[in-house]
């Protein structure tokens, strides 16, 4: 019995990841601390730091199981770890770095070419079985899916109809392998863009048989396991068919690390029926096989549950024992009658194989021409398929997009028919309001026009009734003149020269007697000036008469005021209602202005 190797390996932290921090790392030789408060440590087999490469971890641990394979022992090697941590890199690689499974491919047939010229024969066959949402896939045969995983007595866990190719050397063993790849699903997510949506088990079944020893045959089975890494819905941001991807990983995942955990328990009995993978790999977990656990691990900061998780894994796991023996038979179990001879034949064809195989050399550029531009063409196929895939989703949405233009189209149509019907009850609204203003408007102009005329005809008859005054007024002023001039006879001078009773006498005392001076016409400012008309007439001839005259001058002088006030409150009237005029006619041009805008309104409303 022998416990199952659990190794690790530190994935390199890429730049764009250097903002987070390191939360774990190697510590000494065999063992992975983690950077917490309580620098927990863990041991392992093997810890392969980020500086290690991957022809380094199959040196160490890949050689020797390709030798134990070929010494009959069965070989199963897989890697462990959440999404992104490097698992089908340490696996699968790249063309620049080749993983563990294609420099397996190339040690086993160049042990087998070693074993060969010792005169012992292999016989080699290749399989590809994938697990997708719990369920099982021929990868070599598309078509066979859904496949069921069984029991037998002496072959123990099998797959009925899985597709067992028989390989002569790398190159063959390699192709099939490359045609699984192509069928494999992958997907991206937010955390890998090159997510494996499935567990692979690319399985080498071996038959190795010594030409001067024939009554017994080894025979040994080397499974490499590349599983699909666990993931986080809320981090890995999937949903529809990739969540539900995602669902099917993490339960066979869980299923795994349960069944891990109770044989490191040495629990009595063990459920491997939960999920496929665990069905699939029951002989590889606590039975017959050396079982290799390579947990891939991410040392950031923000993968610290994960990646203490995933060590937690390989801890259980390498307290789990196996129970690992030589797996071989003897002649007389073999079916057939002479398998000396059988063998002796395979002998032969295996040397008219070499011989072909010679001659193919001279050919050999061709053909590897010929796989270059079939590994091409395959290329592009799957190129044409992903773009065909692109271009159904495409046209899917835009039929979508159509579907839900028509709806909208439609409903559009309903909007412009309420809102045709809108405006046209609108339209006659506004056709009878407009026409109603246009008939106020009018009336309104009629009847401007009617006060326009009426104030006009009044401000005419106020300038007659000015003019009339006028008249009057040069008629009084005529009569105060000859008032003016009838007075002048009665003014008289009494022999005191400072007695001067009005403008322009002049009086003298020559010889006793009084002498009367023509007087000056008072002009009608004058005469209104009654302080300068008061005469001490002592030797006027008649005072009764120049009495009546002085009291009829002052009654026309009134009558002069009055006509004179008068004529002011006309030319105030005059101008006020020149005024109104002018106001009116600001008024009528703007009602004009208003009508016309409603008219073009109007017209415009009916064009429309």
């Amino acid at each position: 019995m022998e416990n199952i190797q659990a190794c690790v390996r530190i994935k390199p932290v890429p730049v764009v990841e250097n903002e987070d921090c390191i939360i774990c790392g190697k510590y000494e030789e065999n063992s992975v601390q983690f950077y917490t408060q309580t620098s927990d440590r863990y041991n392992f087999e093997l810890v392969f730091d980020e500086k290690t490469s991957t022809d380094h971890i199959f040196s160490t641990i890949g050689a020797p199981s390709v030798s134990a394979c070929l010494s009959g022992i069965n070989v199963c090697i897989f890697a462990y770890g959440q999404t992104s941590s490097g698992k089908t890199h340490t696996m699968k690689g790249d063309s620049r770095a080749p993983g563990l499974i294609p420099l397996t491919i190339k040690e086993i047939f160049q042990k087998i070419a070693e074993l060969s010229e010792k005169g012992i024969d292999v016989e080699a066959k290749v399989s590809y079985i994938e697990i997708y949402n719990e369920t099982v896939n021929d990868l070599l045969n598309p078509k066979e899916k859904s496949l069921e995983i069984r029991d037998h007595l002496t072959k123990g866990t099998y797959i009925p109809g899985l597709t067992e190719s028989i390989v002569r050397n790398d190159r063959d063993a390699y192709e099939f392998f490359n045609k699984g790849e192509a069928e494999r699903i992958v997907a991206g997510t937010s955390l890998n863009e090159q997510s494996s949506r499935s567990h692979t088990v690319f399985r080498i079944s071996l038959e190795i048989r010594n030409r001067a020893k024939m009554e017994k045959i080894m025979y040994s089975t080397l499974n490499l396991v590349d599983l699909a890494g666990s993931e986080g819905v809320s981090r890995a941001k999937t949903e529809g068919v990739r969540k539900r991807e995602g669902a099917n990983i993490n339960k066979s995942l869980l299923a795994l690390s349960t069944v891990i955990s109770k044989l490191s328990l040495k629990e009595s009995f063990v459920n491997y029926r939960d999920s496929k993978l665990t069905r699939l790999l029951q002989p590889c977990l606590g039975g017959n096989s050396r079982t290799i656990v390579i947990c891939t691990i991410s040392p950031l900061a923000s993968n610290f549950q994960e990646t203490l998780n995933t060590v937690k894994f390989g801890m259980s796991a390498g307290a789990v024992k196996n129970h690992v023996k030589v797996n071989e038979r003897s002649m007389e179990k073999t079916p057939s009658k002479d398998f000396q001879e059988i063998s002796n034949i395979k002998h032969e064809l295996s040397k008219q194989k070499s011989y072909y195989e010679q001659v193919c050399m001279d050919q050999g550029t061709r053909l590897e021409d010929l796989e270059k531009a079939l590994l091409e063409a395959r290329e592009e196929i799957k190129i044409l398929q992903n773009e065909s895939t692109i271009a159904r989703e495409e046209l899917k949405r835009a039929q979508e997009k159509i579907e839900f233009e028509v709806q909208a189209n439609k409903y559009l149509q309903n909007e412009n028919k309420q809102l045709v019907e809108i405006l046209g009850e609108y339209e006659a609204n506004s056709k009878k309001t407009y026409e109603d203003k246009i008939k106020a408007v009018s009336e309104a102009y009629t009847m401007m026009d009617g006060k326009i005329t009426e104030v006009t005809a009044e401000n005419l008859r106020m300038k007659d009734e000015i003019i009339t005054l006028i008249g009057q007024l040069n008629l009084k002023d005529e009569k105060i003149k000859e008032l003016n001039q009838k007075l002048s006879k009665y003014l008289y001078f009494d022999g005191h020269a400072n007695n001067n009773y009005y403008q322009g006498s002049t009086s003298s005392k020559e010889n006793g007697t009084a002498m009367v001076v023509e007087p000056k016409l008072l002009k009608r400012k004058e005469i209104l000036s009654c302080d300068r008309l008061i005469p001490s007439m002592d030797e006027l001839a008649s005072y009764e008469t120049a009495s009546k005259l002085s009291a009829k001058l002052f009654e026309k002088n009134n009558t002069i005021l009055d006509l004179n006030n008068k004529l002011s409150d006309a030319h105030k009237e005059l101008r006020k209602r020149e005024d109104q005029v002018l106001d009116l006619e600001t008024k009528l041009g703007e009602t004009r202005y208003q009508l016309a805008s409603l008219q073009d309104t109007n017209t415009g409303l009916i064009h429309s």
